[in-house]
Parts: C-alpha cells; sequence; structure tokens
C-alpha cells in the first residue's frame, strides 16, 4: 500500500506518467492522452476539467478520442445532450446514437448492450472500455457528437431528431431496411428496461428479444411484434394478445388474435402465419392467403437484399405486419 501511495503522489504531484505503476492500464493510457492533449493545447484545460466532472463520466474520458482540434465542440455538446438529472441523456440520444453507428457491446451471455433509460447503462457504455465492442461506441458518439456541434440553431432535442430523420431519408430512398433501420425508426422497439437484446440465431437480425432484465427466464417482448401490436390500431389491439414472452432466444414467438385463432410470427425471411382456429373463418383466410401470397409453409415473404454485407427488407416489415394483423382480425366467418 505505501507503494501505492508513493506512485499515486508521482502521478498527481509530480505528473510522472511514465514512471506510474499499480493502475489500470487502459486508464492510464488515457491519463498520458489528457496530458498530451494539454501539452498541445493548454486552452483546452478548463474544458476538460468540465467533462471530467460531468456526473455520468465522473473523470473517465475512454469514449472520446481526445483530439484537440475538435475536443470542445465535442465536449459542448456531448454536455448539451447529456444534462439530465446524473448525466443522463435526452430522449432523443437512444435513436440518434444508433442512427450514427451500431454502438452495441456483446456481453459475456452474448446479449447485445445498447442503451436503456438507466444511468448505470450508460456509464458502463461510455466508460467502460474493456469490451472489444467498444470502438465501435465510441465511433458512433463522436459522428454523433459532431452532427450535434455542426449547428446550434433550437434545441438539441431538435438537432438529434435531425440526425434521426436523416438518417431515415437515407435508408428509405435506398429502400434498405435492416434491424437497425428499425430500432432507430420504431420507439416501442427500443423500450427494454436493461437495454439487452438476444437474437434468435445468436445475432442482431429480424428475429431477436428485448429484455426487460438480464435474463431469458423473464417475460421480455418481441420488438418487431411489438411495434406492430402498438400500431395496429385499438380494435385490433383490444383483440390480440398482449405479446410477452419467455424462454430461450430461439423458442417461437407468436402474436396471438384472441377472436379467431389466427397467429403471426416474426422471422428472417418475413412472417410465419398461422390459420385461424374457427373453421367458419376458412374462407376468409384463403382471401388473405391470396392477397399476401401465403406459401404452403404459411410463410409471407418480406422481399430482401444484401446491401454492404447486410441483409435489408426492402419493404417495411412493421408495416406489412399492421396490415397483415388487420385483415387476419377482419376476417368473418362464411
Amino acid at each position: 500500500m505505501p507503494d501505492l501511495l508513493e506512485r499515486t503522489h508521482q502521478f498527481v504531484i509530480g505528473g510522472i506518467l511514465e514512471e506510474v505503476r499499480g493502475f489500470n492500464q487502459r486508464q492510464l493510457a488515457e491519463e498520458m492522452k489528457k496530458s498530451e492533449l494539454l501539452t498541445a493545447e493548454p486552452a483546452l484545460a478548463e474544458p476538460l476539467r468540465r467533462l471530467e466532472d460531468h456526473p455520468l463520466l465522473r473523470g473517465c474520458l475512454a469514449a472520446f478520442d481526445l483530439d484537440a482540434a475538435h475536443f470542445e465542440k465535442r465536449a459542448a455538446a456531448f454536455a448539451e445532450i447529456f444534462q439530465g438529472d446524473g448525466g443522463t441523456p435526452v430522449a432523443e440520444a437512444k435513436a440518434a446514437l444508433l442512427a450514427c453507428g451500431d454502438y452495441s457491446q456483446r456481453n459475456r451471455t452474448g446479449k447485445f448492450q445498447f442503451a436503456s433509460d438507466s444511468r448505470e447503462v450508460w456509464r458502463d457504455l461510455l466508460t467502460k472500455n474493456g469490451s472489444p465492442d467498444f470502438p465501435k461506441t465510441q465511433a458512433a458518439l463522436q459522428t454523433l457528437l459532431d452532427a450535434v456541434a455542426a449547428s446550434d440553431d433550437g434545441q438539441v432535442q431538435d438537432r438529434l431528431r435531425g440526425v434521426i430523420n436523416r438518417y431515415l431519408a437515407e435508408r428509405q430512398q435506398a429502400r434498405a431496411f435492416d434491424w437497425r433501420y428499425y430500432l432507430v425508426r420504431y420507439d416501442e422497439m427500443r423500450t427494454g428496461d436493461s437495454g439487452l437484446y438476444a437474437g434468435s440465431n445468436g445475432e442482431m437480425g429480424f428475429s431477436v428479444c428485448m429484455l426487460r432484465k438480464s435474463q431469458m427466464n423473464s417475460y421480455y417482448r418481441d420488438p418487431f411484434l411489438f411495434a406492430i401490436y402498438q400500431r395496429s390500431g385499438a380494435q385490433v389491439q383490444k383483440d390480440a394478445v398482449d405479446p410477452w414472452f419467455y424462454g430461450f432466444a430461439a423458442d417461437e414467438r407468436w402474436l396471438e388474435l384472441g377472436s379467431n385463432g389466427a397467429q403471426i410470427r416474426c422471422v428472417t425471411g418475413g412472417f410465419l402465419v398461422k390459420p385461424p382456429t374457427l373453421a367458419s373463418c376458412g374462407a376468409a383466410f384463403e382471401r388473405v392467403v391470396a392477397k399476401y401470397g401465403i406459401d404452403a409453409n404459411g410463410l409471407v415473404p418480406v422481399p430482401q437484399e444484401t446491401k454492404e454485407g447486410e441483409l435489408c427488407d426492402t419493404d417495411d416489415r412493421v408495416e406489412l405486419g399492421v396490415r397483415l394483423l388487420a385483415d387476419l382480425h377482419a376476417m368473418q366467418p362464411g
């Protein structure tokens, strides 16, 4: 302990970074970068101090690249975005950050950690730089901060919405709807309390679980089915069984209509459909089959293309799912 205290004294009083041992090596590397930043630009001392004092960061600037040319503007943009109690961000930040890149970090159980409304989740994402995915988080954050800093017109919420809308417009123009597009566009798909997602095949895609807690043995949502359910209108919503699930990520998840027993399931290729349990709806169901081109396996295919190595829908599957569920709900006996 005396040896560690002496090295701490060297660090704090003497600034002898090269000789300090016994500290976390990543933390030491960060402190050296801070020292280099101030050597190059002493005028950045006050912006650096303010950023270190931010209640979410508490001195850890691992998510910043400490580029002297951009540091002050990025630090100011960060303070604007992360202005809530305890340093939490404004509501638009989750979607805007994802619009700037896949910032998720895979944890030890294979789940993907995204942001949530939790201060602790945000702090871990931005300060625990031991994850091999941390550079993705860092890159997305720098892109977001640069976009917000590029203009001081209007409230920061408006500028964040601009980031979101530009991203969505680009994807819509290209007809390239990957999983990230859906999570940015649909607020319902970012409502898991934990910020954790689990893919049915171990990857993010079109068949995923959105967790309230950290384990699969607690109730969770299928974000695609939940978005469809939420956007289906009062009558369909009243008919449908509120889609909560538990069990393994690879388990089947079906959204069921209580009135006739018809069900839909979101899979990579589109939607699987189970016919109504009421035999009297048979003729009406055949009309739905013809309208949507449901194949012999019960699949409603969503047109897809691979773009830049990522499988993308070319039609919005949530919009398709809303229409499909409405038509299944509207089936009348006869």
